[in-house]
Formats: C-alpha cells, structure tokens, sequence
C-alpha cells in the first residue's frame, strides 16, 4: 500500500471541513477532484490533444469537471495554460478547494455582501456572478453564513436570515434567477434603511 501525503495548510484543512460539512465521503470526493485536475493540469501540458479529448467524454458520459475548465476550454483558453500557482504547486489550499468545489470563495461573498449593504448593486452582483461562473444558490447560501459575521441588531439580522431562507427556498425549485436577485437586492435594501433607522 502507498502512503501519500497532502501538504494541506491550516486554512486548506478548515475550507475541506467547512464545505463538506464534516462528512468524510465528500471531504474524500473533493480530495479526488482535486487530484484528478492535477493529473489533468500535468498531462495535458504534454499533450494539448488530451484537453479536447477530455471534454467530449465529460459532455458525452455525464461526469463533469469543475464549469471554469470547460468553459476556457470552449473559450480556445488551452488547459496547459491553466496551471496556476495552487494547481502547479499540488498544494491544497482555501482557495484550491474553493475553486474545485466550484463555490464561491469567501472574499467574493465579502465583496458582494459589502455592495449589498453599502452602494448600488444590481450589475455588480451580476457581473461578479457571470464573471466568475457562480450560482445564485450559492451566493445566498454563502451570504447567509456571512450575515452572521455582521454586527446589527438582532431584529434586522433575524429578518434578513428569514428573508434569505425564502430566497434559497423558491432557487431549489428552480425560480428564475433575475426575480431572485431583485429579492436579494430588495431585502438587503430593506435591511440597509432599517440600519438606517436604527442609528438615527
């Protein structure tokens, strides 16, 4: 039997805990992915060919690596070019593991919690959301978990948690996402002037 070993920093062991939610199997999957990108990454810097030849199986079969590989792929981006730095190094960090995951990373939500509570945001949110390929979903999910990190009083965050929960309860059954990202601007708008309030 061969023993491997992870370099995993503190940051990168607290992000795998974190999105899979304590649960060994996922934590293994994303551990998984993670390494079969690497071998991806590494073979097809020899052999552009591969790249092609990968994604007409993952669209044929159903399996599917992370959006951001194919999309650069149909994008004529080549893979052997996509060796960042986290990639490159097999190191397994925060950042790694979020963009394996394919969820948004923590300084995105900061990002885009600041504009929700702070200026006008509309095509902000929007174009963050198209640029770097995340899911509404996963912007509320991740949002939530950051108004709790917030300092506001208790009545305003227990009604935007509510409001949140609704949001993420009509995107499971597929609602439109225009319509909830104008929830989503509504509630924090609606948030921002009962701060407002509250300090006046």
């Amino acid at each position: 039997m061969k023993i491997r070993v992870l370099d995993v920093p503190d940051s990168g062991l607290a992000a795998l805990v974190r999105l899979s939610n304590g649960d060994m199997r996922k934590a293994l999957n994303i551990l998984q992915v993670f390494k079969l990108l690497i071998l991806i990454l590494s073979v097809s810097q020899r052999n552009n060919r591969l790249a092609s030849i990968c994604y007409l199986l993952c669209g044929r079969s159903g399996v599917t690596l992370p959006h951001y590989l194919i999309a650069l792929q149909r994008g004529g981006v080549a893979l052997s070019n996509l060796c960042s730095t986290h990639m490159a190094s097999q190191k397994i960090t925060e950042e790694a593991v979020y963009l394996c995951t394919r969820n948004p990373l923590p300084k995105d939500i900061e990002q885009i919690s600041y504009w929700l509570l702070n200026e006008s945001f509309a095509e902000r949110v929007s174009e963050t959301k198209t640029r770097k390929g995340l899911a509404l979903i996963d912007i509320v999910r991740e949002v939530t978990m950051f108004v709790f990190k917030i300092k506001m009083p208790s009545d305003v965050r227990v009604q935007l948690i509510n409001d949140l929960a609704d949001i993420e309860y009509r995107l499971s059954f597929g609602c439109n996402d225009k319509l909830q990202l104008g929830s989503l601007i509504a509630i924090f708008t609606k948030a921002r002037s009962a701060l407002v309030a509250v300090v006046k």
